[in-house]
Order: structure tokens, then C-alpha cells, then sequence
């Protein structure tokens, strides 16, 4: 097991928690630095199953690959999106028999990240394949930068994308490719390197967020990692990671999430749902009226953080205990197996 990287998916399922965790759009500087902090979310656990991957097994039976993946993704995916649909009817959300079609075709809220992964799934035996050709590999290389081009003139030139952009899996490509193209890949540049090219990847996204948002209302791309900047500070990050690959060798308690990230992610969102109706009852009867970065922002971090962290919580024990006690086929229907 490669703790090292195990921790960076600790910290990915955090950033999604906490990426969740925002529950107050009035509240957008704030929204914007925290956003910007945690943009390695999702982008990081797509990385990691591309790193992942044994290309080997891919290579000789591809068809193999693609079972396995099918059993561990779409079931749970199935499972989730009926149980997500329901608890959504039980607080009132009515959806019509085309809206339920759209969100299980495209994904049902935070479970878009499934399909995305699971559409990669069915590439990557002609990735692993054609991955080491020139030519393909530049094509390759340009699939994400293209479908980022598509979102800016979108979004700045007819209107928000909304959830559009996130699903599609050509948005998120460059990391899955990168993960596997990074397999056996140690970095040259010194750690302090690439910290200072995080920071400085930090940076440049808090400034194309201020400045995307003079001209979009719509602030959830302004901050969104499906932008070019974030690559810089996304793709520093996890070669942190895979620079100490040697040495962190230990597990430790971000590795221990890691280890539960699946379930956790598939899970998190129900216990939100209760937590983030408390925080936001507290927050509501003592938010002070400003929405400048002062006292209300503050106030608005701390229950943005105590959400996450009671969530994480929550979600981190339920599926720790429920993988001892559970059936292996109960285990697998959910997606709780590590």
C-alpha cells in the first residue's frame, strides 16, 4: 500500500466534505478563498484512479478491468442515486419522469463523479494502449484544455454551464491521464520547489477569480478547479505527494480516511443534510448582518468548518463500522469495501 498516497486521498475526500460544507452563496469572498483552497478534491481522486490503475491487467484482459470497475462504480452508484432520489422526495423534491432520467444518465448531484470516473473506465484501455505514441499522446494532452476553452466562451458568452461542465468526463481527462502517465514517475524539483509553485498556483487562482468574477454572476465557476489555473496548484500539490512517496511510509489518520474515502463520499452527503440543518439554525439566529470579510465571514468559516468536521465525523465511523459488520454483498450493493 502506498501510504503516501493514501493520505492525498485523505485529504481529497476532506476537500469534497468541505467543498459541501458552503452553505451560504451571500457569503462569496469567503466561499472564493476556501473554494480555492480545496479545488484538489475531486481532481485528486481522479488523479489517484488513474495512478492506481494496473495497466498490466488492463493490457492483457481489458475486459476484465472494465467488470471490475462496472461492480464497484455503477452498482453503488445505483443503490445511491435511488436512495438520494427518495430521501430527496421525502423533504418535499418532486422531480418529473424526465428529471429523474437526466440525473441518473448524467449523475445525480455529487454523484456525477462516479460517471465520470466510470466513462474514463471505458477509455483506458485505448489510453493504456496508445498512451506512449506522439501524436495521440499530444491529442490526448489537449482534450481538457479544448473543453475548458468550451466552458470560458460558454459561461462568459451565453450563460452558466451550472453542473454541465463538472460532468463532463473530457473536463476532468488531463488527471486520469496524468495518473497514469505519473504511475512510475519521481519528481526532480525539491519539495520546497513545489511547494513554492503551489502557492504560487494558489495565487493565480484567487486572481482569475476576481477577475472572472467581474464579468460572470455566476460564482460558482469563478472558483470551480474546472479552470486552467487550478491545474497548477492541483497537479504541485500531488506531486508533493508523490516526491515523498518514500518517505511517508506509516499509516496516519489522513491515511485512515483515505482508506474509507469511497464510502465516505457515497455516504457523507445524508449526514450533511442533518448537520448542516443545525449549524445553519445557529448560524441564522446569530450571523451578524454584514457580509463584508469581517465578524460574519469569520462566523460563516467557523460553521462552515464545524460542519465538516461533524460530518467527516459521522460519515468516517458509519462506514468504518459498517465494513466490520455488514455482509460482503451488502458491502459491495453500498460500496462501503475498501
Amino acid at each position: 500500500m502506498n501510504i503516501s498516497m493514501q493520505t492525498l486521498r485523505g485529504l481529497a475526500i476532506m476537500a469534497v466534505v468541505l467543498t459541501h460544507a458552503q452553505f451560504d452563496p451571500t457569503q462569496i469572498q469567503a466561499n472564493y478563498i476556501i473554494q480555492n483552497l480545496i479545488n484538489i478534491g475531486v481532481a485528486g481522486f481522479i488523479f489517484l484512479s488513474g495512478y492506481f490503475t494496473n495497466q498490466q491487467k488492463v493490457k492483457e484482459n481489458p475486459l476484465s478491468f472494465i467488470k471490475h470497475r462496472f461492480k464497484r462504480l455503477i452498482i453503488p452508484y445505483i443503490f445511491w442515486t435511488v436512495s438520494y432520489l427518495a430521501f430527496s422526495y421525502i423533504r418535499g423534491t418532486r422531480y418529473s419522469f424526465e428529471e429523474i432520467a437526466r440525473e441518473v444518465l448524467l449523475g445525480y448531484g455529487t454523484l456525477y463523479f462516479i460517471l465520470v470516473l466510470f466513462y474514463l473506465t471505458l477509455f483506458t484501455p485505448f489510453i493504456v494502449k496508445f498512451k506512449d505514441y506522439k501524436i495521440i499522446n499530444i491529442l490526448f494532452y489537449a482534450v481538457t484544455p479544448v473543453t475548458l476553452i468550451y466552458c470560458y466562451w460558454h459561461q462568459l458568452e451565453i450563460g452558466p454551464l451550472h453542473f454541465t461542465g463538472a460532468r463532463m468526463p473530457t473536463a476532468w481527462f488531463i488527471y486520469y491521464y496524468l495518473g497514469i502517465k505519473m504511475k512510475n514517475y519521481t519528481p526532480t524539483y525539491s519539495t520546497k520547489s513545489l511547494i513554492m509553485l503551489a502557492c504560487l498556483g494558489f495565487v493565480l487562482e484567487v486572481t482569475e477569480t476576481e477577475i472572472l468574477s467581474l464579468f460572470t454572476k455566476d460564482t460558482r465557476f469563478a472558483a470551480t478547479p474546472l479552470r486552467f489555473t487550478p491545474f497548477v496548484y492541483i497537479i504541485s500539490f500531488i506531486l508533493i505527494f508523490i516526491k515523498k512517496k518514500d518517505h511517508i511510509t506509516k499509516p496516519n489518520a489522513l491515511s485512515k480516511i483515505g482508506d474509507l474515502s469511497y464510502g465516505i463520499y457515497l455516504f457523507h452527503i445524508i449526514a450533511l443534510a442533518f448537520v448542516a440543518y443545525a449549524v445553519r439554525m445557529l448560524y441564522n439566529m446569530t450571523n451578524p448582518a454584514s457580509n463584508s470579510m469581517g465578524i460574519s465571514a469569520l462566523f460563516y468559516i467557523l460553521c462552515v468548518f464545524l460542519i465538516f468536521a461533524i460530518t467527516l465525523y459521522v460519515s468516517y465511523y458509519t462506514v468504518k463500522y459498517a465494513s466490520k459488520i455488514l455482509p460482503v454483498k451488502l458491502l459491495t450493493l453500498i460500496g462501503f469495501q475498501k
